[in-house]
């Protein structure tokens, strides 16, 4: 106390200095280490844009790979109802809830675990990481015990964690639970047992949507309407850049694509798929591709053949791409860049 009051009693010091870093600075921030513009507003001091940030590889893009459930089951759904598209492209499981609005906890946890187990599972070398977003503790809960149900069921290689903070009640069942009972040890081991190659998936409610820094998170789920600050925070648990990472996902259930837009607006100039991507657009660019005639329907077919066979060396699929870049090389310039 004394030295608190000697400090006071001097006053402001000419040779001190305060810095406040924040990547989502609130108002307060801006009040206190914010400079005014010349046109009267409060701004920070010095900035390194989200923007530039992701422009120089520190951090990665979230909206880049951003979309909703409507439109990711649409997507699938066009898939899935063109015969020329190869069936190994055909995410089935998905196709069998026509209903695209899924309500229940049970309907979720299938397409989650659908989703994490065909794409995002072997992202990073199969290190990858997702969270799941919900929108109360209670969710947590069900959703834990519903995962471990279907990765009991499926007989799966992983597990998932749950974080919250605090004793849940559930009517239902008429029991407690908690953070450290429903994970099986104390709480304060919850971030540092999400690195083990066991735990995949991660489930919270505020706990761990704020300061949570783990570069294997790739994929997250959301579940819970997020807006503002709280939206930017909690999407930008994906954004750490590691060797092996070069993109994120991100599935969300609820929200709508311009509002989250509109929540990194102030921080960043980030774009939004518009729309779902067309699986016609494939055919097209094979056209366009085809008008070079650097190639075959026979030797596509021959390469797939080798590709897809086990026994074959990948030594022999050199030599039929060495023929394709032969004659590739001997157009204009100009064909080439386009090509």
């Amino acid at each position: 106390r004394l030295v608190l009051d000697e400090i006071i009693s001097r006053g402001k010091q000419p040779h001190i200095s305060y810095f406040g870093f924040s990547g989502t600075p609130k108002n307060k921030t801006l009040e206190i280490f914010g400079r005014k513009s010349e046109h009267g507003k409060l701004e920070s001091f010095d900035l390194y844009s989200m923007k530039q940030s992701i422009s120089e590889g520190f951090t990665l893009d979230v909206l880049q790979n951003y979309t909703t459930y409507r439109r990711y089951f649409r997507l699938n759904k066009k898939i899935a109802e063109d015969k020329e598209l190869p069936e190994s492209r055909v995410k089935k499981i998905l196709v069998k809830y026509v209903d695209i609005h899924p309500h229940t906890i049970s309907e979720k946890t299938k397409i989650i675990l659908e989703h994490f187990i065909s794409h995002s599972s072997k992202r990073m070398g199969g290190k990858s990481r997702s969270m799941l977003v919900t929108r109360s503790r209670l969710h947590c809960v069900k959703y834990k015990l519903e995962f471990d149900k279907q990765i009991k069921e499926l007989g799966l290689p992983f597990r998932c964690l749950v974080g919250f903070s605090g004793t849940v009640y559930d009517r239902d069942s008429h029991m407690e639970y908690t953070e450290s009972s429903l994970n099986n040890f104390p709480e304060r081991l919850t971030q540092e047992n999400f690195k083990d190659p066991q735990y995949r998936i991660l489930i919270v409610c505020n706990k761990f949507q704020t300061g949570f820094d783990e570069p294997l998170l790739h994929t997250m789920y959301v579940d819970k309407r997020l807006q503002g600050l709280q939206c930017v925070q909690t999407l930008s648990r994906l954004n750490r850049a590691m060797i092996g990472k070069s993109d994120t996902f991100v599935l969300d259930f609820v929200n709508e694509p311009k509002m989250i837009q509109d929540s990194f607006q102030p921080y960043y100039q980030g774009t939004v798929l518009e729309g779902e991507t067309d699986p016609n657009k494939l055919y097209s660019i094979e056209q366009e591709i085809k008008k070079y005639n650097l190639f075959l329907d026979k030797t596509v077919n021959r390469f797939i053949d080798k590709f897809y066979d086990e026994r074959v060396p990948d030594e022999e699929l050199q030599p039929i791409l060495d023929y394709v870049v032969e004659d590739w090389i001997k157009l204009m310039k100009d064909e080439r860049e386009m090509f």
